[in-house]
């Protein structure tokens, strides 16, 4: 294990994202975001890279790309993982779409992350329904993670079994919001 890999990356991550909070929650993004992603990843198998994208996936796309320096003084294959997770696009939906499109090209570093990302995220905003304090438009998170779902799906043959198992739980969270909507 690179101790110094994962170190660096989370440090990192922690100067980059310690004034964020989650957008509905309002807990500390680092701690409620990043942190859970990177220890889902090693839970499932992630190697040191993986870890150290986990802690970064979302710095390119939330701080900006004067980022991606950062990222490569601690290692050019961390960047080239994070790039790969970043969303792009002038609207929500071309964001939500390329993302969509380009889990067919993830190495399965990248493809880890992904899966533990959306997870993460599909968990707090089920959470949140339940409460009755999601203040986002329920169909379009749906439409998301039904997309996704349907990209991973593609991507079985590279699938290991800590990913269909996470897979899985993706999917009952995905159940969940539907019915709360209504669908």
């Amino acid at each position: 294990m690179n101790s110094h890999l994962i170190l660096s990356s989370c440090n990192l991550a922690y100067e980059l994202h310690k004034d964020q909070t989650r957008r509905e929650s309002g807990h500390p993004f680092f701690d409620a975001h990043l942190v859970p992603v990177a220890e889902m990843v090693q839970a499932n198998g992630g190697d040191d890279l993986a870890i150290a994208a986990a802690y970064l996936h979302d710095a390119i796309e939330d701080i900006g790309p004067h980022t991606r320096e950062q990222i490569v003084a601690i290692s050019p294959d961390v960047l080239a993982i994070v790039e790969q997770l970043t969303e792009r696009g002038d609207s929500w939906q071309e964001e939500k779409s390329g993302y969509v499109a380009g889990v067919a090209q993830m190495d399965q570093r990248a493809l880890l992350v992904s899966i533990c990302d959306k997870l993460t995220n599909a968990r707090d905003f089920s959470d949140e329904w339940e409460r009755g304090q999601f203040g986002k438009r329920p169909v379009q998170i749906i439409w998301f993670f039904e997309q996704l779902l349907d990209a991973y799906g593609k991507r079985d043959i590279a699938l290991g079994g800590a990913c269909k198992g996470l897979l899985w739980d993706l999917h009952a969270r995905v159940g969940c919001m539907q019915e709360l909507e209504g669908r």
